[in-house]
Parts: C-alpha cells; sequence; structure tokens
C-alpha cells in the first residue's frame, strides 16, 4: 500500500499590499511629508528623503503617489474633504431647527476645534509658506477660503429666508461672520498668541455680537 502523498500548501506569491496595508503606508507617507515640507520647505524636501522618512523604498511612494505635487495636492484635499466645508454644509443641515444664535455657536466652535488641531495647523503653515507655488490652483489659500465662503453663503441664504437673520446679502453676511473667526485663526497658527480654549470664547464672543447685529 502506497504512504500517502503529503501536500505542501501553496506559497502565496507577492502581489499588491493589503488594503489596510496600502491605506497605513498612505497614511505614513502624508504624516512625514507634511513633517517635511512644513519644517524644510516643499521644494527643499526630496522624494529620497521622504523615503528615507517613512522607511520606504521610493517605488512605493510613486505607487501611491505619481509626484511630490501629488503629496501636496492629497494633504491640502485632506483638509478642504473632512474639514471647515463640511462643518458649514452640516451647518446648512440644521439650519431649520431653532435660533441663529445655537447654530452658529455651534459652527464656530466646530471650526475652533479642527483649526487648533495640531495636524490641520501644520497643514495651514505649510499652505501659507507654499502660497506662491500654489496660487491660481485648487490648493490656495484663497482656494480654501472660496469654498468655505460657498458653503456659508447658502447657510445664510437659508437663514435670511426662513427669517432667522436680517434681510441682507447672504454673501456679505458670510464674510462677516468669516472674517473675525479667520484673523484668530492666523494668529493662533502664526503667532502662537491665542490658546484654543481662549480662542474658542473669542469666537462665541464675535458670534454673540454677530448675532446682536444680524439676528430680528
Amino acid at each position: 500500500m502506497r504512504a500517502p502523498v503529503k501536500r505542501t500548501a501553496a506559497k502565496k506569491a507577492p502581489g499588491r499590499p493589503r488594503r489596510e496595508e496600502a491605506r497605513d503606508t498612505r497614511g505614513a507617507i502624508l504624516d512625514a511629508a507634511l513633517d517635511l515640507f512644513a519644517d524644510a520647505g516643499f521644494a527643499a524636501t526630496s522624494m529620497r528623503q521622504l523615503a528615507k522618512a517613512v522607511q520606504v523604498r521610493e517605488s512605493t511612494l510613486y505607487h501611491h503617489f505619481p509626484s511630490k505635487e501629488a503629496i501636496l495636492a492629497a494633504l491640502v484635499a485632506d483638509v478642504l474633504r473632512e474639514n471647515v466645508q463640511s462643518i458649514a454644509d452640516r451647518g446648512l443641515s440644521e439650519a431649520a431647527e431653532g435660533e441663529a444664535l445655537p447654530l452658529l455657536l455651534r459652527l464656530a466652535r466646530q471650526l475652533v476645534a479642527f483649526w487648533t488641531s495640531p495636524r490641520e495647523a501644520r497643514i495651514f503653515q505649510l499652505m501659507l509658506a507654499e502660497a506662491p507655488k500654489l496660487q491660481g490652483t485648487p490648493l490656495s489659500v484663497r482656494t480654501e477660503f472660496g469654498g468655505i465662503l460657498a458653503r456659508l453663503t447658502a447657510l445664510f441664504a437659508e437663514l435670511v429666508r426662513r427669517g432667522k437673520l436680517v434681510r441682507h446679502e447672504p454673501e456679505l453676511l458670510a464674510h462677516q461672520f468669516l472674517g473675525p473667526l479667520v484673523v484668530l485663526r492666523i494668529l493662533h497658527v502664526v503667532g502662537g498668541e491665542h490658546a484654543p480654549e481662549r480662542l474658542r470664547r473669542m469666537a462665541e464672543r464675535h458670534v454673540r455680537f454677530f448675532c446682536s447685529v444680524f439676528a430680528p
């Protein structure tokens, strides 16, 4: 009688990394790029330096991003996707509930909480430092604030339509609301003049004053 033949499991051929591994590697690349771009500058940072910081081969970088510019685009796009624009969109969905003051206080607190997060502060520093390079592109500071203003304008148009703010041009209301908050943000990020808690209190004071002028 023949002895049974032992079968060994076939080894899996190397292929693309698993989705979780790819996501982790992409995140590590973006985190390292943020630190290098913010500290040394975008132009002074090479793909080789970035690969060394992430402890991967340069080919791995190019597997996730076709260029250094694409990495910068991904960093800024993360801000635009998960931040203030989505916060303003949530505010628009809540416009039918309650009065303007509680809604705008929530909105301002959410903005301050996001703007004072360490990662976002570094990205904003990077956007300011690279402003000449990014000017006129979808990654510029002007583009970011343009997207925020568009959403806030829609929010204030709805609040005016529902009689929760006095009849006024919605875009001007958006500028009046956002302008002082942006100044606070810049002072915090660039000058480090206000701790997050104090920044929140100052933002709330601004919102209360805004509503005392524009709420019926």
